[in-house]
């Protein structure tokens, strides 16, 4: 069996790995590239927690900030764990969506405690900013990374494909 992952190279290695390591021959492919933006603003002053809506936004503040004294909100479990592997402590997960990570907000945060700093890529899904302003929070928000969409598969995924040596897709 030969399964082709398509996720971004970060995500996609530890899941290749662990596909391997039970005898799944693995193609990797990656459908987007996530860069992180080298002129990203991180300014964390009155800053009373981080807010992390995907693994790449930890990956991201975690490359270009040294702190992890901060608070961490996540969006789901996934996001937790990248936080925790980057060294932060203190890591909470909303273990669901934008609005349940602005409820776990909600419940654990006051407003009149500081700001909250969203790590964000240029787009997102959901706009927790305006839902926890909306609230009486004040949110920073910093597009830390982007992600590309690849233009064209390799000339090896191309031929698997189209020789039927691709078994599924992830």
């Amino acid at each position: 069996m030969r399964i082709l992952i398509t996720r971004p190279i970060q995500d996609a290695k530890p899941l290749a790995d662990a596909l391997e390591e039970r005898g799944i021959a693995v193609l990797i492919e990656p459908l987007l590239e996530i860069r992180h933006l080298e002129d990203a603003v991180i300014d964390l002053q009155g800053v009373q927690a981080l807010l992390f809506t995907s693994a790449n936004g930890v990956r991201a503040f975690a490359a270009s900030c040294p702190r992890r004294d901060l608070k961490a909100f996540t969006v789901g479990d996934g996001s937790a764990e990248a936080a925790r592997q980057a060294g932060f402590a203190n890591v909470e997960s909303a273990k669901g969506d934008v609005e349940a990570l602005a409820a776990l907000v909600v419940d654990r945060l006051k407003s009149d405690d500081g700001i909250l700093f969203h790590a964000a890529g240029t787009v997102t899904a959901g706009d927790l900013q305006t839902r926890l302003e909306g609230l009486g929070y004040q949110v920073r928000r910093a597009q830390l990374y982007e992600a590309k969409i690849a233009t064209a598969l390799s000339p090896e995924t191309r031929a698997n494909l189209t020789l039927g040596g691709i078994d599924a897709v992830l």
